[in-house]
């Protein structure tokens, strides 16, 4: 639940409330000696699953169209690509978490 408060797209928390928010939680779980590193471990799972969520429009869009980027509705096709972006977003953030918890 920690990790999926973190990434959902409602939350519009910044780096600053994301941090607050994972220290008050630990802090809140302190007597599971496995936390942390279950919630670390979770972290990029849930922003990858977040991806995933975002993308379902392509999905909903592709069973009504043969080609969801060859769509004539310009709203629909602003729709996903704002789901694409998001989804590109979540990505990225969880690469470059990845890529930080790999540096020794």
């Amino acid at each position: 639940l920690t990790a999926d408060f973190l990434w959902h797209p409602a939350m519009h928390l910044d780096e600053v409330q994301s941090i607050l928010w994972e220290e008050s939680m630990i802090k809140l779980f302190d007597d599971d000696p496995d936390f942390v590193r279950r919630l670390h471990a979770a972290k990029p799972l849930y922003g990858m699953r977040w991806s995933m969520i975002v993308l379902k429009k392509f999905v909903e869009f592709s069973t009504i169209y043969t080609d969801a980027y060859n769509i004539e509705d310009q709203q629909i096709k602003e729709q996903l690509d704002l789901q694409l972006t998001k989804a590109q977003y979540y990505c990225d953030v969880v690469t470059e978490s990845i890529q930080e918890s790999l540096v020794i």
